[in-house]
């Protein structure tokens, strides 16, 4: 491994494996972090993806769970998203009400609807006011003391300021994250979760997946926004009359389009992973909008059109 990259806990697909896939790390960084017991996990994921309708914009969530009264998200913030701070309250809110929706079952009473946390640990200061942490939660503008259950909040993390953090156990996590030597019981726990990943070349082989199947669906984003770009500069010296017509027509044509290509773009990946041996779990986590029912039949679709 010595030629290999090492990715730290600060890598998000590595803070996603060794949290979403390890009940216990999660729990314990849950409530290392904010300080407060939250009770037994009944789900966790890792690379969850939301998506309430087919029609509208996913979330895929680093670390998921949940406890019987809670939704827990959690992100890791590298410092390459740093141009992207200005959006992390709408994203944050954005993340909040497709939890919750996810999770909430048709005709659920509202008082039975569970509380969420979402979390964000950034390797920049998201709001540059020199904070280690930053918590938001529902209040009052006119009485700052009349607040809404805190049931929903949302804690954004500047480990580069953990050295502020008067929190011992909370300090210590967030010095550890923005690469610092792991101190304290849990830092070490996840540490040696992090060399296993790195030395396991399997997890390395589905991550170098992972991010060219990212890659190639920012591409296709782009030109399919390209594309429409032209496509309506063009239409504004079409005549109003037929406006309404076209732009439904256009509407439904590029949704159909943009699903169309996305599959396309996902069957190739999947046919590229089983043809290098891929193990229909790991090339499940790699796609999640793909399941095992879907994988197989791709696999017998596959297997006749080489048979004829």
């Amino acid at each position: 491994m010595a030629n290999d990259k090492f990715y730290p806990i600060s890598d998000d697909l590595m803070f996603s494996t060794v949290f979403g896939n390890n009940p216990d790390l999660a729990k314990e960084l849950l409530e290392t972090i904010l300080q407060e017991k939250i009770g037994d996990l009944i789900v966790w994921s890792a690379q969850k993806t939301l998506n309430i309708e087919v029609d509208r914009k996913f979330v895929k969530i680093d670390m998921y769970a949940e406890t019987d009264k809670m939704i827990y998200d959690a992100e890791m913030e590298s410092p390459d998203k740093k141009r992207a701070k200005e959006q992390l309250p709408r994203r944050s809110f954005y993340y909040a009400a497709s939890a919750l929706t996810d999770s909430t079952a048709k005709g659920t009473d509202y008082q039975d609807i569970k509380g969420a946390v979402i979390l964000f640990f950034c390797m920049f200061d998201p709001f540059d006011k020199g904070l280690p942490h930053y918590t938001f939660t529902p209040s009052c503008r006119e009485d700052p003391e009349v607040t809404f259950d805190d049931d929903i909040r949302f804690e954004f993390f500047n480990c580069l300021a953990a050295e502020q953090e008067k929190n011992e156990s909370i300090r210590q996590v967030l010095s550890y994250f923005a690469g610092g030597s792991p101190e304290g019981n849990l830092a070490r726990d996840v540490q040696k979760e992090v060399i296993r990943y790195n030395e396991d070349r399997g997890w390395r082989k589905s991550r170098m997946t992972l991010e060219e199947e990212m890659r190639m669906m920012r591409k296709y984003d782009r030109e399919e926004g390209r594309k429409e770009g032209i496509e309506i500069g063009i239409e504004k010296g079409i005549e109003k009359g037929k406006e309404e017509g076209r732009k439904e027509g256009k509407e439904e044509g590029r949704k159909e389009g943009k699903e169309e290509g996305i599959d396309i773009t996902q069957k190739e990946i999947i046919l590229n992973m089983l043809a290098q041996g891929f193990t229909d779990r790991q090339i499940l986590s790699c796609v999640p909008e793909y399941t095992e029912e879907k994988l197989e039949e791709l696999r017998r679709t596959h297997s006749s059109v080489q048979a004829s």
